[in-house]
């Protein structure tokens, strides 16, 4: 192995090292997106017409409230074929929805721009 500085790593494991902690980040990037971005408003229209997670994981034909839970916690999003129902549950227009989803993707497209800087940058 190579000294370079890099606490005895050579120049391509240390850019690997690098890259997982960039990609790691991104990952955490993500759900704390989803979280704040998709997650949070979810939460605040489930509550607006007064449903509990299972409830709603009920209405959806889910077979656990965990489902949502995951949803608003930003750990998943729901499938594009359960947008059109959360509409007519939670008594939401087209565009609320659009919006925060749009918002979200726009943000993590960003984050995803930023770590790909911060690795090339760092393959330099």
């Amino acid at each position: 192995m190579v000294c370079t500085g890099n606490l005895g790593y050579n120049a391509d494991e240390a850019y690997v090292i690098r890259k997982d902690h960039y990609l790691k980040e991104a990952l955490q990037g993500e759900v704390k997106l989803r979280q704040t971005l998709v997650g949070q408003r979810l939460k605040v229209w489930r509550e607006n017409v007064k449903m509990s997670q299972g409830e709603v994981a009920k209405k959806l034909q889910y077979s656990s409230p965990q489902f949502i839970s995951n949803w608003e916690r930003g750990l998943s999003l729901p499938p594009m074929e359960v947008l059109p129902k959360l509409l007519n549950l939670y008594s939401l227009s087209p565009d609320e929805l659009t919006d925060v989803i749009y918002k979200y993707q726009e943000r993590q497209l960003e984050v995803h721009r930023l770590t790909l800087m911060k690795m090339l940058k760092a393959a330099t």
